[in-house]
């Protein structure tokens, strides 16, 4: 019982530590020495301007919005923002919007004097401009920048990968500058989208899911247990260790940097409906040699001279059949893999440790009512 507590004790703690997204850059389901991988490292290393994940912000306003001179210097104070922020400059290559074009385009057209690398201060200029731009190129080209009635403006941050310590800085810096920075009368910050977007929304969902559905799982289990059973204390005893697995699985991805991600949360609560399996073949067949001996000792001799065994058996080949991926060159698959078989083999001998040791130690009444029928 005090190892049993150690274990939950230290597994609480690291499982703390547990991360939900992504800790390495690239994609998460090749390992890190994949040629895919090491080709993103180096386009975000050698190229200063580049960014293989992008995040998307949406400025809404009425029609010509996105051409009026206090809309556009927001967003050149915004390019030199993120782009010198000393907290994520080396994080971000480069940001797109109207406001560089145009005031490219100033410069070329003052015959390429710097001093006219600015947004100009009438609609009529910038709306010139622009539509300079739009004649030398197809009609679809400037969609990634605005609509064509100019209602909509997209600013296009190149990072450098979709970590989550990443995602979390340059959102927080993104939000500090609109937050300290105020837009025009009738416009509006939409955020946020693009890659960058869909993942840190991704991850939220996940905390919430994470927070709910994994007790939710063990609730109903709990529930389903207490109507078999019809005992309180029954249903605690298998429920309890499928808490520990849980924790010490969780302790497991921390240690070896397996973040809590969309792909990992459905294999833990698979882990948890397959591993209670072990308890009830164990607590039933408990009964049936209490019905027979009418003796709790000698049942449990019993129970582990049989049922742990054929427990044992059916743990190894689900878990030797699912370890096996680990040999792939998917990290994915090697990961969860590899990590479903530790669920499932954790529960095994949670199951065959812990729960003839706190039935001969607590002796719970749904037990001892057993025996007492037995013996009228």
């Amino acid at each position: 019982m005090l190892t049993t507590l150690s274990i939950a004790c230290i597994a609480i703690y690291f499982s703390g530590k547990l991360v939900v997204g992504d800790i390495f850059p690239g994609s998460p389901i090749l390992w890190e020495d994949s040629i895919y991988n090491r080709d993103t490292n180096e386009i975000n290393s050698r190229f200063e301007k580049a960014g293989t994940d992008t995040l998307n912000i949406v400025i809404v306003g009425k029609e010509l919005t996105m051409k009026k001179n206090e809309v556009l210097n927001v967003l050149d104070k915004f390019e030199q923002y993120i782009t010198r922020h000393p907290e994520i400059k080396n994080l971000v290559g480069g940001v797109q919007s109207l406001s560089p074009i145009v005031k490219k385009l100033s410069m070329e057209m003052h015959e390429g004097d710097p001093k006219f690398s600015r947004i100009p201060t009438t609609l009529s200029e910038i709306a010139s401009y622009l539509f300079m731009y739009q004649s030398a190129g197809d009609p679809e080209d400037f969609n990634r920048y605005t609509d064509a009635q100019f209602q909509y403006g997209n600013i296009i941050i190149f990072v450098k990968d979709h970590r989550t310590e990443t995602i979390k800085k340059v959102i927080k810096i993104c939000e500090g500058f609109f937050k300290n920075t105020k837009l025009p009368e009738d416009t509006q910050l939409k955020k946020y989208g693009g890659g960058i977007g869909i993942i840190d929304a991704t991850n939220e969902e996940i905390k919430k899911s994470n927070f709910f559905i994994l007790p939710g799982i063990v609730i109903i289990i709990f529930t389903f247990c207490l109507m078999f059973f019809r005992s309180f204390v029954a249903a605690f005893i298998l429920v309890f260790p499928l808490i520990i697995a849980n924790l010490v699985a969780y302790s497991y991805m921390a240690l070896n940097n397996i973040a809590m991600d969309v792909n990992t949360l459905p294999i833990a609560s698979v882990g948890i409906g397959l591993g209670v399996d072990y308890g009830i073949y164990l607590l039933k067949r408990l009964q049936e040699e209490i019905a027979i001996y009418g003796n709790l000792e000698k049942a449990i001799e019993m129970t582990a001279a049989t049922t742990v065994k054929a427990i044992f058996y059916t743990a190894f080949i689900l878990t030797f059949s699912v370890s096996i991926w680990y040999f792939t060159n998917i990290k994915f698959l090697a990961e969860m893999g590899f990590l479903l078989g530790f669920i499932l083999f954790f529960n095994c001998l949670a199951a065959v440790l812990w729960q003839p040791a706190i039935i001969s130690l607590v002796k719970p009444k749904f037990i001892l009512n057993l025996i007492e029928s037995e013996k009228r």
